[in-house]
């Protein structure tokens, strides 16, 4: 038996894994996480001549809800990309015997002998490779072993067989995977150049004065604003204001915590429709107010000259010496420049006019810090949520018809009473839509 160490012995593990590979007869991989293109670069390793009568098998970490279902499609891929390579038997198997299946084990069958590694490392590239990790190796039969491998392989599921519905959150872990992540993306499309940097001592001299033109609203002088130099904001059908009529109400649906808005998968879809419908007009509003940005280049530097006179003249008024330096006004041109060159570039307004994008929870579970933060976020909001206005939100009812009269006010006492009451009673689809006569 040896130890492998990607830090502190002289063989690694990957160079001890990658060495039987060529002429493998059987590989059994149960890992906890997976990396889909480590995986393929592997076993390409694997020579041309062998892979028709090599069987592979893999157990993995079942996921659950939404992750499920798109875990379940990027393996059948796989499945088909092994086979492309001349793999003809190639099993995949998720485990979901419990909260997550974190086992790390190789068996390889070459040339006659079986040869394990058993430890902390993933079937991934950072595992193999960046992360401290280890591994035991030896050549000789365990029938401990295998008879663990064997009884995970006969107590998975196979990705062909797994079924989707049917499978409702009964951990705290899974409940949590049933949910997409919101959040606002960071692209903007600003209006307003920055701030003039007046001394703190000027600033309350001004708070009763007039603003320069064209400034935004603030004390004391505002930033000069590009939307109040354009002709289509005295229009009618205003874009800026008939966009503001449409807000996506997220809270109705969600839990916010440290890593954003966590929602159901149940109410994406109704979610979505409302992102859908403001994202539209958001577009629709961008683009007009680029177009017109293009067309006015011209006139809206002259009232950024307005501004910078207006301020001055004010401050001669006050018989204040300060001024903006030129290095602010000279700066007003690159900005404005990068502001039309972002307004040609259609993905980057596309992002901007997303009230909210998406993504899947991230595998924190690991994490002991991470977790705690996470839930600790979790259980503090929904108690703040069904302690105040949003306590008639669809989710905070369903929480509420879930756990009956206990509802507790303490973060620690609610997620053991959420614990309990979905291991015996499992969280279904139908439970995010509580019926008041039920």
């Amino acid at each position: 038996m040896e130890l492998l160490s990607n830090k502190f012995t002289d063989k690694h593990p990957k160079e001890v894994f990658e060495s039987l590979l060529p002429k493998a007869e059987n590989i059994e991989v149960l890992t906890a996480y997976y990396d889909l293109e480590f995986i393929l670069s592997s076993l390409n390793k694997i020579s041309k001549g062998y892979r028709r009568n090599c069987d592979l098998q893999f157990v993995l970490n079942g996921y659950s809800g939404f992750r499920l279902k798109a875990q379940i499609t990027e393996l059948k891929d796989l499945k088909q990309k092994l086979e492309q390579l001349g793999f003809q038997r190639v099993d995949i198997s998720l485990n979901f015997q419990s909260a997550i299946f974190h086992s790390k084990v190789f068996r390889i069958g070459n040339g006659g002998k079986i040869y394990y590694f058993v430890g902390s490392c993933n079937f991934t590239k950072m595992g193999f490779n960046e992360n401290e990790e280890i591994l035991l190796f030896f050549q000789f039969a365990q029938s401990q072993i295998d008879e663990y491998i064997n009884s995970v392989i006969n107590a998975s599921e196979p990705i062909d067989k797994v079924i989707l519905t049917g499978r409702e959150p009964n951990s705290l872990i899974s409940f949590f995977r049933n949910g997409l992540l919101y959040f606002k993306p960071l692209s903007s499309f600003p209006m307003s150049y920055k701030n003039l940097e007046m001394p703190n001592e000027l600033k309350t001299k001004f708070l009763k004065r007039s603003p320069p033109r064209y400034a935004d609203k603030a004390n004391p002088f505002g930033p000069f604003n590009i939307q109040n130099t354009l002709s289509i904001l005295n229009q009618s059908d205003n874009p800026i204001e008939e966009e503001k009529k449409n807000k996506v109400i997220i809270s109705n649906y969600s839990i916010e915590t440290n890593l954003g808005y966590w929602v159901p998968t149940e109410y994406t879809v109704l979610l979505d429709k409302q992102i859908k419908v403001a994202a539209e007009k958001r577009l629709k509003c961008l683009n007009k107010i680029c177009q017109e940005v293009c067309r006015n280049k011209n006139h809206i530097q002259n009232a950024f000259q307005t501004y910078i006179e207006d301020v001055t003249t004010i401050l001669e008024g006050e018989k204040e010496t300060w001024r903006p330096d030129s290095k602010y006004v000279n700066g007003f041109i690159f900005c404005l420049n990068n502001l039309i060159k972002r307004g040609s570039n259609i993905k980057f307004i596309k992002r901007c006019s997303e009230p909210f994008i998406f993504s899947t929870m991230p595998e924190i579970w690991n994490d002991p810090r991470s977790f705690d933060d996470f839930t600790n976020s979790f259980f503090e909001s929904l108690i703040f949520k069904k302690n105040s206005s949003q306590r008639n939100s669809i989710i905070v009812a369903a929480f509420l018809k879930k756990l009956g009269n206990y509802f507790p006010d303490s973060p620690e006492a609610l997620e053991n009473s959420l614990i309990e009451k979905i291991k015996s009673d499992p969280w279904t689809s139908s439970n995010w839509f509580p019926k008041e006569n039920e």
